[in-house]
């Protein structure tokens, strides 16, 4: 198959990916855990395992498994609950590594990035030493490893990343990157499964199968048409693109998070509405914090509920802008109110939605009074009286001041009785992050 080189398909596109993200960052920061096979994720027998060590993959662990079901494969496993906090610090600090790499960078998630160095001259061997030096800086400076795929287009180098990162460590070596240059594309793509492929999911997969289409190589046996007929025609066009060489989507500097959400899958069903009140005043407040610590904001606020049938109960409020934890979790208790009273719940969901940065005024509720340098306890300033300051500014203040728990709802007090299990439930599930 002849493939078409340009001044575009030159190799100028790196995708790197953290490995083992969530347990690499658990052994980072306890390094007796090192060589151990570690398990993060929630804890009862509804929870899933988040991340794994390589040594855990061993015996069979794998993301997104049922946490009992590893535990089972591995019972010398080391198991440690979610700290999201910790993890979007080192998510942080790996961004701007990358961002001082390249002037284009486009994050997905927390613990990968595509690069685009199509603004520099750069030889491709210049390219490839620049991922070595990137993977070298990423082991340096956060302690961590990544792969890094290369390539002239976006969907093969992360295809490349991956590749990699199934390679176990002692074979990877110090190396851990592997180059596709554009001559070499179709061989590299041809033999890879479609459900591997960025975009297809199991449905897409299972549609291709049904026409006896498996493998990349495959979609270049038949025409546009067919692949339009059976997955529309965005999807087709993309996959007859892909299978060509032909596919080369940008990478975007600003790719903008549409929505957060915070899930708590409870261990067995939980009747007590007033402990999911708690719950859902738990999950509000991270998703506040979370809000003003990155500085965005959000259009819409939403609660969910899933009964034991795995049927979802939402409702979804708009204003202008929320952004703190005080006035996001004033929003999701308005709306857990007016949900119905299901017999029992199974888990409880709140996300927010229409996310942009924080350039404008938040509405939130404020004291009456100032406080701050030459307040009196009262709230009133010494000589002079000071503006009204935001319930979630001080809120927000306290926290980081004072730790997490310094501030938070009542019902997730151990005072409160019943209801203090709340955060207990919390604290042992985790949370996920979407």
């Amino acid at each position: 198959m002849s493939h078409r080189v340009d001044a575009r398909s030159q190799l100028r596109i790196l995708h790197v990916d953290l490995d083992a993200f969530f347990a690499a960052v658990e052994v980072l920061d306890e390094p007796a855990l090192a060589g151990r096979p570690v398990v993060v994720g929630g804890s009862g027998p509804r929870a899933v395992v988040a991340s794994c060590s390589y040594e855990a993959r061993r015996f069979g662990v794998r993301s997104a498994m049922p946490m009992l079901e590893a535990l089972r494969r591995c019972p010398e496993a080391v198991h440690r609950p979610p700290r999201m906090a910790r993890y979007r610090e080192i998510g942080r600090a790996f961004l701007a590594l990358l961002r001082a790499a390249a002037d284009v960078v486009e994050p997905v998630g927390l613990d990968e990035a595509y690069l685009d160095l199509g603004g520099n001259a750069r030889s491709d061997r210049q390219v490839e030493a620049l991922a070595q030096g990137l993977r070298r800086q990423v082991a340096t400076e956060l302690g961590l490893s990544a792969a890094v795929g290369v390539a002239a287009h976006k969907h093969v180098a992360k295809l490349a990343s991956r590749a990699v990162k199934r390679l176990p460590p002692a074979v990877r070596g110090e190396r851990g990157i592997l180059v596709v240059p554009p001559e070499a594309e179709a061989d590299f793509l041809g033999p890879l499964p479609l459900a591997a492929v960025p975009g297809v999911g199991p449905v897409t997969a299972a549609r291709l199968a049904a026409v006896g289409l498996h493998q990349v190589a495959d979609l270049r046996t038949v025409p546009r048409t067919v692949l339009r007929r059976r997955l529309g025609q965005a999807a087709g066009d993309r996959l007859f693109a892909l299978a060509r060489g032909q596919l080369d989507e940008p990478v975007r500097a600003s790719r903008p998070r549409r929505s957060i959400s915070k899930i708590v899958t409870f261990p067995s069903d939980v009747e007590d509405r007033e402990r999911l009140r708690g719950v859902v005043a738990v999950l509000a407040q991270a998703l506040g914090d979370q809000l003003a610590d990155e500085g965005l904001l959000a259009r819409s606020v939403s609660v969910g509920l899933r009964d034991p049938a795995h049927r979802d109960h939402h409702r979804t409020s708009s204003s202008d802008a929320v952004g703190g934890a005080w006035s996001v979790g004033r929003q999701a208790l308005a709306l857990f109110d007016r949900l119905p009273g299901l017999p029992a719940v199974r888990a409880v969901e709140v996300s927010v939605q229409g996310l942009r940065p924080r350039n404008e005024v938040v509405q939130s509720p404020t004291l009456p009074f100032g406080c701050g340098d030459g307040s009196t306890p009262g709230g009133v300033a010494v000589g002079r009286r000071r503006p009204p300051v935001s319930l979630d500014a001080v809120a927000s203040k306290l926290r980081t001041r004072f730790g997490p728990r310094a501030l938070q709802p009542a019902s997730t007090l151990p005072e409160a009785g019943a209801r203090g299990v709340a955060g207990g439930v919390v604290g042992s599930l985790g949370l996920r992050e979407d």
